[in-house]
């Protein structure tokens, strides 16, 4: 009655696990890395540079937690150098409710850079000043402090106790679960993965819309001008309508950053809408594999 076979679940996780998935950590990693590197060199002294800065930072540390998980889950696959005092496969689903702290931290440090951006360039002057460096730092806070808080159910809803094994007189690490948990997870999948995931999702593709309309009007401007001989008066009527080299750069980064967050996002919500329609698609279940996948 599975859906897919345990050979081809054995191979994807060998090809995908341990082969695929180490390289794109890799890669995140050194490129995330080289962002930080050009952002510091840069200097931190716009708020959108230092939205970038603090981003790849939060995305460095989801990078280092999930490489750590990668290489415990490999381990595990070889007993004879697994430690015995604790199964490593509980340490990796722990890392793993840890790492989505850091995970959804990036995810509402990108909303923040796609709305703020947008009401930067649909009404500079109100929201110009509102936006600074300092409201940024207090902004990162604030939504580290609320995810962190938004997942607590979910991190103190299994925990490793230590029990004695008689048979071999050695102490053993095991996992377990709280009564608690199956609130939790409930309230995880439709708080976390939904209602807050929708709700980040429509606000960045609200301001995505808000800067494609100002990047078209900008091109327009742009073409107009090289067209047509403006007077100063014309000049600078449309001063506040036209980008020009680092916004115009700032601006396509921005949406860069905002079309990858919505491709990343949406697969992992809509498994945790599958998971609330067929609980038996989960770890444990009887479509465990499918949703490993």
């Amino acid at each position: 009655d599975k859906l897919i076979s345990d050979d081809f679940f054995f191979y994807y996780t060998r090809v995908f696990i341990f082969s695929l998935n180490p390289t794109v950590l890799a890669f995140g990693l050194v490129s995330n890395v080289i962002n930080i590197a050009v952002f510091a060199r840069m200097g931190l002294n716009e708020s959108v540079t230092l939205s970038l800065f603090l981003l790849s930072l939060s995305d460095v540390c989801f990078t280092l937690l999930s490489s750590l998980k990668v290489s415990l889950a490999f381990v595990a696959k070889f007993p004879e150098i697994a430690p015995k005092s604790v199964d490593l496969l509980d340490l990796v689903f722990i890392i793993f409710w840890y790492s989505m702290v850091i995970y959804d931290t990036s995810t509402m440090i990108r909303v923040y850079i796609a709305v703020a951006r947008a009401c930067c360039v649909a009404i500079p002057l109100t929201f110009k000043h509102i936006f600074t460096k300092l409201i940024t730092v207090y902004a990162v806070c604030a939504i580290f402090v609320a995810v962190l808080a938004s997942r607590m159910p979910m991190l103190v809803s299994h925990v490793l106790c230590s029990v004695p094994d008689t048979m071999t007189n050695v102490t053993r690490f095991v996992l377990f679960f709280t009564a608690t948990r199956p609130t939790a997870l409930v309230v995880n999948d439709i708080v976390n993965k939904n209602i807050f995931t929708w709700g980040a999702i429509s606000l960045v593709l609200i301001s995505l819309f808000v800067l494609k309309i100002k990047l078209v009007s900008s091109a327009k401007f742009r073409h107009m001008a090289r067209s047509e001989p403006q007077g100063p008066k014309s000049r600078h009527e449309n001063k506040d309508a036209v980008l020009v080299g680092k916004d115009l750069q700032v601006l396509k980064v921005v949406i860069l950053v905002s079309a990858i967050f919505i491709a990343c996002t949406l697969p992992a919500t809509m498994a945790a809408v599958v998971r609330r329609l067929e609980p038996e698609f989960n770890t444990g279940g009887r479509l465990e594999s499918v949703f490993q996948v």
